[in-house]
């Protein structure tokens, strides 16, 4: 991304022009494969740290796989019927899909699938999974300085909700994850658990624990980190009537403190008597909400994440990296805006 301004000379009058090249910094693939690069490479990095000791041995890791509720709470959507024994059966709609169906994962009825829901339940995940998790470090008996460490990743279905992909050190049985999501009695203190919810919403019925050997961590933090980088249009079908209603839906389900039909989304509203004045303000968080809901179908926060106890953090590798380019040539503080950040720049000799 060039970013450019007009510097003129107090003394003599003159006036040029300085341009600043400066990466966009996004993670998705499709927006920039350069910048999505070097995410996924820092993601990597970030989540190796986690899976290996002090001696750099691999730890044991289990993946937790969280979806959403079944197609009974939303609609039924054109899929692969997979049975115990291997094989298919017949879609709903009474056809046979193969894997590369465009129709998989759209709705058989899409004027009653809830889309509504479907957004609901996108804005509630990271909240679920937080909860999920506390629920875990209590059945566990972990106390709040030896908490379970997790790196979580979030992809979007072929139906547009999302389910959650977590690598935790350690080892979490099925029994003890059923326990979480779905309610019981804690074996080893006797106390009834509920159901892990948020705002009424629980996980659908395939949840899985999979403990991987320590050899596999490596191969697992690649899958994740994949995930990270993709958006609604490569892992959903973003694109047709089911994209753009489920965008709507997300930006509805996104709260927003404009005025309902006149949102102009990354401006405010102000009303003054019967008119509608249209303010740009970057600055403000009011519309930017709704149009993150729009792009991500309701679903709020990073796709990426993880917990405190993590050893490393994004920053920590962003500022090796400034360092290491300021140190590369001698540098100059340009200052782009009274309110942005003075950027370096690099000054060739």
């Amino acid at each position: 991304m060039m970013m450019s301004r007009t510097v003129i000379d107090s003394t003599t009058g003159e006036i040029s022009q300085q341009s600043i090249e400066r990466r966009c910094g996004t993670r998705l693939h499709s927006e920039c494969e350069h910048c999505s690069t070097i995410y996924k490479r820092e993601a990597t990095k970030v989540l190796q740290s986690g899976v290996i000791d002090e001696s750099g041995n691999p730890l044991l890791i289990t993946m937790l796989t969280l979806t959403a509720p079944s197609s009974k709470r939303f609609g039924k959507t054109h899929t692969r019927i997979k049975t115990t024994s291997g094989k298919y059966r017949p879609c709903y709609c009474g056809e046979w899909h193969d894997e590369a169906s465009r129709l998989l994962g759209l709705p058989i009825d899409p004027d009653t699938y809830d889309y509504t829901a479907a957004a609901e339940f996108n804005r509630n995940a990271t909240r679920l999974f937080a909860v999920t998790l506390q629920k875990l470090n209590r059945v566990l008996g972990r106390s709040r300085g030896n908490n379970l460490r997790v790196a979580r990743v979030v992809e979007y279905q072929r139906r547009g909700l999302v389910h959650i992909h977590a690598l935790v050190v350690g080892r979490i049985s099925q029994d003890v994850l059923n326990l979480v999501v779905r309610g019981g009695v804690n074996p080893r203190t006797g106390y009834k658990v509920k159901a892990a919810s948020s705002n009424g919403w629980q996980w659908g019925p395939k949840c899985d624990a999979s403990v991987r050997p320590a050899v596999q961590a490596a191969a697992y933090v690649r899958k994740v980190v994949s995930y990270a980088v993709k958006d609604t249009v490569s892992s959903a079908g973003g694109v047709g009537v089911h994209a753009s209603r489920m965008s709507e839906a997300g930006a509805v389900a996104r709260k927003c403190e404009c005025f309902a039909n006149h949102c102009a989304y990354g401006r405010r509203v102000v009303r003054m008597g019967n008119e509608y004045l249209y303010i740009k303000n970057p600055s403000s968080l009011i519309c930017r909400r709704r149009r993150s809901g729009r792009k991500n179908w309701g679903f709020t926060g990073h796709v990426l994440s993880k917990t405190r106890n993590w050893p490393m953090t994004f920053g920590q590798l962003r500022e090796a990296r400034r360092q290491y380019a300021m140190a590369l040539a001698p540098t100059t503080l340009v200052p782009l805006s009274p309110w942005s950040k003075p950027i370096p720049v690099r000054r060739d000799e």
